[in-house]
């Protein structure tokens, strides 16, 4: 191809007229596939990131003011004047909530007798639990006492994210336990470990505990020890679980906090531990 036949055809497609972008009529409808996430999107817009912002809403206000009346309503707390001495246990904070025991004891219970079960939420979002110790909290924002806005709540009951309220354990809570003793100086024996855990999680997703119906509820408990098991401190590991009806309720596995000096003293600290 020659330079002026080039030269032309440059030329001629300069001449043509230029297309235009042409925006699309057709109706935008969203994919369904993340309909889920724009709700959330959708609905977390709304919620408030602090105090101030849920005043400002009535719904949130109302939400507030009754929660305060429930709680004065149970007692709660009492106004007091503040202490001087700071409490302690404040490093970290838990939300009571049912003992899961006592969740597995309704379940067996309901299917061995037939039993409807319905599920309910509490207008309150916290148990109401007795507490055996003195624990003080500031009067909530915006709900002071007129009469005494300095005092502080002297509490009765546990409240939801109490600083001292019980904590609940996942199955694997001692294994875990073991194995983060040496996360300063890891070895190949560790990952091992902690890989033997996460398949541990990934073959029991589906894993369940099935409670027959008409089986009688008799309760049946196991236990047993071993005898300086762990070879750093010279501790023994005690187990048990305890069935009611077909299926289990409650099982354990931890070390002992002392040595056992014989094999007779491990099986008496666990019956103790049972008992």
């Amino acid at each position: 191809m020659t330079e002026e036949t080039r030269q032309g055809e440059v030329e001629e497609a300069e001449q043509q007229p230029k297309q235009q972008l042409r925006l699309s009529t057709r109706e935008q409808k969203p994919n369904p596939k993340y309909a889920n996430i724009a709700l959330i999107e959708a609905s977390s817009v709304t919620k408030p990131e602090n105090y101030e912002e849920a005043t400002q809403s009535i719904e949130w206000r109302k939400e507030m003011e009754e929660e305060i009346k429930a709680l004065r309503q149970n007692q709660t707390w009492e106004l007091v004047p503040k202490p001087n001495d700071y409490g302690i246990d404040y490093d970290e904070t838990y939300n009571p909530m049912a003992k899961i025991t006592t969740i597995r004891v309704l379940l067996a219970l309901a299917a061995s007798k037939s039993w409807k079960l319905w599920q309910m939420d509490v207008k309150n979002a916290f148990f109401h639990g007795e507490i055996d110790r003195e624990i003080y909290m500031e009067q909530p924002c915006g709900f002071e006492d007129k009469r005494h806005p300095k005092y502080v709540c002297k509490l009765k009951k546990a409240l939801y994210g109490l600083k001292q309220a019980p904590r609940a354990w996942p199955n694997i809570s001692f294994t875990v336990e073991v194995v983060s003793r040496f996360m300063q100086n890891p070895k190949k024996p560790h990952l091992e470990a902690v890989r033997r855990i996460l398949k541990y999680v990934k073959a029991t997703l589906d894993y369940g505990i099935l409670y027959k119906s008409g089986i009688e509820c008799k309760v049946v408990g196991y236990c047993d020890a071993d005898y300086a098991g762990c070879h750093d401190t010279r501790r023994s590991t005690i187990g048990y679980v305890f069935n009611l009806g077909s299926g289990a309720v409650s099982w354990c596995s931890k070390r002992q906090l002392t040595v056992s000096l014989s094999t007779t003293e491990v099986e008496y600290r666990i019956v103790a531990v049972v008992a």
